[in-house]
């Protein structure tokens, strides 16, 4: 009996921890999902990549903006032209992910660098009237 204890609390444990993991942000809640299984699907189908946009367009054409569970995290892919500007031009409500940070060590890191790309803050201003 204790046995099978202590193995329902690793479980609920192990439960809680992936859902920690890839719970939506509170910020993110109402932005569309696509689905990450299904583009693996296509993927893997050998499906094209004209058929795999049809799959998405009507998402991208009413909201403008979707989000995909990736690599660990929420990646937001956005459409309109107005929140491209938004985001790109308000990196303290936007603050972009550092090359150092997703691929720390990487020959990608190195060879790019700080740029206006993978910047923010006062470094991003200062590259952005280069």
């Amino acid at each position: 009996m204790n046995f099978l204890i202590i193995i329902l609390v690793l479980v609920s444990f192990v439960a809680f921890r992936i859902y920690q993991k890839i719970r939506v942000p509170e910020g993110l809640k109402n932005v569309p999902i696509l689905s990450y299984l299904n583009l693996l699907t296509a993927i893997y189908n050998k499906v094209g990549q004209d058929k795999r946009w049809e799959d998405t367009r009507e998402i991208f054409e009413k909201e403008g903006i979707g989000k995909l569970w990736f690599n660990g995290e929420w990646i937001l892919i956005v459409t309109d032209l107005g929140l491209v500007k938004d985001i790109v031009t308000k990196t303290d409500l936007y603050p972009k992910s550092l090359l150092d940070e997703s691929f720390p060590g990487s020959l990608f890191a190195q060879y790019y660098g700080t740029n206006i790309v993978f910047s923010n803050g006062d470094i991003w201003k200062r590259h952005r009237y280069i």
